[in-house]
């Protein structure tokens, strides 16, 4: 019976190569962008997602867009608190329209794998969920006040002043027209 545990990808069983059951060659791309750079800041393999990674070319120094990822490299390899496989934070970055959660690993060679996560659909989400907060307390707030009274002069300041306090630096509110005057509120 084959080993669990693989270092060659095959085993012989009876004179015959069987293939092992977690063979690395089986486990095929990595889940998101991996990008291994060296000392020098030069990118030494791609593998995984990289056409998140357009202008990453293995051999070449990383582009302009990743220098958040080569001062990383820099800060990972001279990093002494984090030896021994301690896990080291992960170093948020932005590469043309995209966002990365780029995770390390450090080798013995002083090379750096960098695990890049495609973060950008999250971002987009809670910014989102954040706006849509915002404006439900807008919302809110604006129903309190202005049900609170039936006044028509005070819901016209009501207004003024929320529009203030939330869309602008100051508003003008002008009611329709009774009559030859106009009425007209304002807030700062």
């Amino acid at each position: 019976m084959a080993s669990p545990k693989a270092e060659t990808g095959t085993t012989t069983k009876g004179g015959t190569p069987t293939k092992e059951r977690f063979a690395p060659a089986d486990w095929g791309c990595p889940p998101c962008a991996m990008v291994t750079v060296g000392p020098t800041g030069t990118a030494v393999r791609t593998d995984g997602e990289t056409e998140l990674l357009p202008g990453v070319t293995e051999g070449a120094p990383l582009p302009d867009g990743l220098s958040w990822l080569a001062r990383a490299t820099a800060e990972v390899a001279a990093d002494t608190v984090h030896q021994g496989g301690a896990r080291r934070p992960a170093v948020p970055g932005e590469y043309r329209d995209r966002r990365f959660e780029a995770h390390p690993t450090r080798r013995a060679n002083g090379e750096v794998v960098w695990w890049l996560v495609d973060q950008t659909a999250r971002y987009a989400a809670e910014e989102a969920l954040t706006t849509e907060r915002e404006r439900t307390t807008f919302l809110a707030e604006a129903s309190n006040v202005l049900l609170s009274s039936l006044n028509a002069e005070r819901c016209m300041a009501a207004t003024a002043r929320l529009a203030a306090g939330f869309f602008a630096d100051a508003a003008v509110v002008v009611a329709p027209a009774s009559g030859r005057r106009l009425p007209v509120t304002r807030a700062v």
